[in-house]
C-alpha cells in the first residue's frame, strides 16, 4: 500500500507494473493490447501497490499530477479502434471488456448514463480512437473522463490540439487533480518536454464522491475486430495532501493480491483537544455529483485500519454520526477514552459472548445523550478479532430497518469494540425463555411481526443488496428487540459475503448447534438456503415457546438403576410429528393460553417447517417466506410427514441424530 505516492517509470522492466489480459512487456515498454490478429483484445498495467486517495475520517482527498507517453498505432487506414485510458481501478485481478469498453469496465456494464449504484467505483480519463454512438462519443479522436460509466462527464475533440491519437507518434498527457479547488485539467501533446499552457480539458469534480480511499493505478486498452496497438513507453505519477493523517490500511477488495490482514498494528489514538468525555460528534455529509453515486463513506470509514476481503460501497450520500437523529447515520471511529467515558470504564455489563463482552454506554454532544452497547473483543482472541473484521465489513455497509445499526468502531492499544445502537427490550431468546422477562411483552402480534421483520432482513441480506451476505448464524439470541419491540438482526460475525448467483465454498462448519441445516453439517457449504433452515427454527421457537432442543424427562424407571432418564426433544423433528398427525396446532405456546390468531399460527408454523424442509432446493427462499406469511403467495403443499434428506452422499438420518454425534 502507498499512502503518498512518487512514481517515476521512464522505462518498464519485469515487476514494475502488473499486467492482466493481453499486456505484456516490449523492449521496455508496455503493450496493452495483442499485436497480431485475432479478435478481440484488452490489457491492463497496473502499479502493483494500491494508492491511498481519500481519508474518510477527515473528508481529506488526495491531489495528484500525472504524466506518460504513449503511441496508438492503427496498422489499418480503414480499420481501427478502440483506443486507451489512464484509469484508477477497485482491483488489481480483473479487467474491463474489450472494444469500446477499452479495458476499463466491464462489457456488462450499462452503456447510457446515469450508472446504477456499483460496488465498487472506476473512474478513467480515456483517449478514444473509436465513435461508439451507444456511449455518446463525439468523434473517433476524443479525449474523456469516465466515472463508473463509459459516458463521458466531459469530453474535448484532440483534434483541437492539432493531436492524432492513432497517428502512431508518441504523445504525452498531463493530467492534474487539485483537491483543494476540486478542478482536474487535462494537456495533451507531442513534445515530451512542455506542458502547453492551454488545456486540452478542464472539470470541476469532487473526487472524494468517486473513489475508493485506497484503489490501484494505471492503464488499460482494448481493440474490436481489428489491430491496434496501444504502446505504453513512461510514466510519472505523484500524490499529496494524506500524509500527515493517521495511517490507514486499505480495502482488501481493492487489495486482492495484497498481504493477508494484520490486525496487530495499533492505530494511535485520535489526537483531541479536550480530554471531556462531551465531544462533538456531528460531522458535515458531503454531497453527490453529478449523477455519479458516491462511494459511500459508510464502507470507507468502517474499513479503516484494516483489509477486508470485500468492498463494500453504499448506494447512499455520505454521513457521519449525527447524535441529534434525522437521517441515517454511517459508522465513525471512537477513541478508546470516548469509549471507556461513555460504559463508565466498562462497568455497565449487558452480556457475554464468544466475541467478548457488551456494555451499555451513553455517547453525548452538546445537545442530547443516546444509549448504546459496546462490544468488547476479548483481548487476544484471534476469533475475536475475525469477528470483528467480518462485522466491520460487512454490517457496517448495510442500511435496513430489522439489521442492527453499527455506530461506529475503535481499534486501539490492542482493544478492539464495536458501537451499536442500544435495543432496550434485549434479544428475543431472553423474552421467549427467560422465567423473568414479561410475558406479555410477546403478545401474539408481536411474535408474528418480528418473524417477518426478521425474514425482511434476511430477504434483503440474501437478494436485494449489491452482494448476497449469508449470515451463518441466525438464531434467536441475535435478534433484538428496539424499543418498538421491532425485531432487528445483529452479529454478523460468522457472516460472508458472496456474488449473486455464485458457488459456496467449503468452509469449517459454524453456526449455533439446533439452528444448523444438515446439509451444511455433512458439506461444510454455507448458502443462502442454510439461513432459510436457520429461519425456520426461529420461527418454531416463536410459535411454540420452545428451544431448539430440549432435555426432557422420559419418566421410565430404569430397573438397574430406579432412575429416569432423559431424552433431547428437537423442535423440528416435534413438529414435523405433530404435523404428520393432523395435530400441528398443539404446537402453539400454552403461555399465549388462546390469545393468538390461529390462522397466522398454523401458517406460521407450516412456513417454519417448509423452510426446515431437509431438502434444501425444497425450501422457499426467504422473499418467498415472507411473501406467503404477508398473504401475498400462496403456501405450497407440505409433506405429510418429514421427507428424508436427499443431498449427495449424505445418509438418511434425523436432525437429532447429527446433534447426537
Amino acid at each position: 500500500m502507498v499512502e503518498s505516492a512518487d512514481i517515476l517509470l521512464q522505462e518498464f522492466q519485469q515487476g514494475s507494473m502488473s499486467l492482466l489480459g493481453d499486456a505484456f512487456l516490449r523492449n521496455g515498454s508496455i503493450e496493452l493490447t495483442k499485436d497480431s490478429s485475432g479478435g478481440l483484445s484488452s490489457g491492463r498495467a497496473l502499479f502493483p501497490s494500491p494508492i491511498r486517495l481519500v481519508d474518510r475520517a477527515s473528508n481529506a482527498t488526495a491531489s495528484f499530477n500525472t504524466s506518460f507517453t504513449f503511441s496508438i498505432t492503427n496498422t489499418d487506414a480503414v480499420h481501427f479502434g478502440d483506443g486507451l485510458a489512464f484509469i484508477f481501478a477497485p482491483s488489481n485481478t480483473t479487467q474491463g471488456g474489450p472494444g469500446g469498453w477499452l479495458g476499463f469496465l466491464s462489457a456488462s456494464a450499462p452503456a447510457g448514463r446515469p450508472p446504477p449504484p456499483t460496488t465498487q467505483h472506476s473512474l478513467a480519463v480515456e483517449f478514444d480512437t473509436f465513435l461508439n454512438v451507444e456511449f455518446m462519443d463525439p468523434n473517433d479522436n476524443h479525449v474523456g473522463v469516465d466515472v463508473d460509466s463509459m459516458v463521458s462527464l466531459e469530453f474535448a475533440d484532440a483534434g483541437s490540439e492539432r493531436v492524432e491519437l492513432k497517428s502512431g507518434r508518441p504523445i504525452t498527457a498531463w493530467i492534474q487533480y487539485d483537491s483543494g479547488r476540486q478542478e482536474m485539467e487535462v494537456s495533451l501533446s507531442y513534445n515530451a518536454e512542455q506542458m502547453p499552457q492551454k488545456r486540452l480539458l478542464s472539470l470541476s469534480v469532487n473526487l472524494y464522491a468517486v473513489l475508493d480511499e485506497y484503489m490501484f493505478v494505471g492503464f488499460s486498452a482494448a481493440t474490436g475486430g481489428n489491430i491496434e496497438l496501444h504502446s505504453l513507453h513512461s510514466w510519472q505519477f505523484s500524490s499529496s495532501g494524506l500524509e500527515h493523517l493517521d495511517e490507514a490500511r486499505p480495502p482488501a477488495a481493492a487489495v486482492a493480491a495484497a498481504a493477508p490482514p494484520d490486525l496487530g498494528q495499533e492505530n494511535q489514538p485520535e489526537r483531541e483537544t479536550s480530554t471531556r468525555c462531551t465531544r462533538k460528534l456531528c460531522m458535515a455529509a458531503t454531497t453527490r455529483f453529478l449523477a455519479v453515486s458516491t462511494a459511500s463513506a459508510i464502507a470507507g470509514a468502517v474499513i479503516v485500519s484494516m483489509i477486508l476481503w470485500l468492498t463494500c460501497s453504499s448506494r447512499a450520500t455520505r454521513h457521519d454520526l449525527d447524535l441529534g437523529g434525522g437521517s441515517k447515520p454511517g459508522p465513525r471511529r471512537f477513541t478508546f477514552k470516548e469509549l471507556s467515558c461513555a460504559t463508565k470504564g466498562f462497568s455497565q455489563v449487558l452480556g457475554y459472548g464468544a466475541f467478548g463482552t457488551v456494555y451499555k454506554g451513553r455517547l453525548r454532544d452538546e445537545i442530547v445523550e443516546v444509549e448504546v452497547a459496546v462490544k468488547r473483543a476479548n483481548r487476544g482472541s484471534k476469533h475475536g478479532r475475525e469477528e470483528f473484521m467480518s462485522e466491520l465489513s460487512i454490517i457496517g455497509c448495510l442500511r435496513h430497518r430489522n439489521l442492527v445499526q453499527l455506530q461506529g468502531w475503535c481499534r486501539e492499544k490492542n482493544e478492539l469494540l464495536l458501537v451499536y445502537d442500544f435495543m432496550p427490550n434485549g434479544s428475543l431468546d431472553k423474552l421467549l425463555f427467560d422465567k423473568s422477562a414479561s410475558s406479555s411483552a410477546l403478545k401474539w402480534s408481536v411474535r408474528f411481526k418480528v418473524v417477518v421483520g426478521i425474514g425482511s432482513a434476511l430477504a434483503y441480506l440474501h437478494s436485494e443488496w449489491e452482494q448476497q451476505v449469508v449470515h451463518r448464524d441466525v438464531k434467536a439470541s441475535n435478534i433484538m428487540l428496539d424499543a418498538n419491540l421491532n425485531a432487528r438482526l445483529g452479529d454478523f460475525g460468522l457472516a460472508r459475503l458472496m456474488e449473486h448467483d455464485s458457488s459456496p465454498e467449503t468452509t469449517i462448519t459454524a453456526g449455533t448447534v439446533g439452528y444448523l441445516a444438515p446439509e451444511y453439517l455433512h458439506t461444510g457449504k454455507a448458502t443462502d438456503k442454510t439461513d432459510v433452515f436457520s429461519f425456520g427454527i426461529v420461527a418454531l421457537e416463536v410459535a411454540s415457546g420452545r428451544r431448539p432442543i430440549t432435555e426432557e424427562e422420559d419418566n421410565v424407571t430404569e430397573e438397574s438403576s430406579g432412575s429416569s432418564s432423559s431424552s433431547s426433544r428437537v423442535l423440528v423433528d416435534w413438529a414435523w410429528g405433530l404435523h404428520r398427525n393432523g395435530k400441528l396446532l398443539q404446537a402453539a405456546d400454552p403461555k399465549l393460553g388462546v390469545e393468538f390468531e390461529q390462522v397466522e399460527m398454523l401458517l406460521l408454523l407450516q412456513v417454519g417447517l417448509l423452510c426446515c424442509h431437509p431438502d434444501p432446493t425444497s425450501r422457499p427462499s426467504m422473499k418467498q417466506a415472507v411473501q406467503i406469511l404477508c398473504g401475498e403467495m400462496t403456501l405450497p403443499p407440505l409433506p405429510k410427514a418429514k421427507p428424508r434428506p436427499s443431498f449427495a452422499s449424505l445418509p438418511p438420518v434425523s436432525i437429532e441424530d447429527i446433534i447426537q454425534e
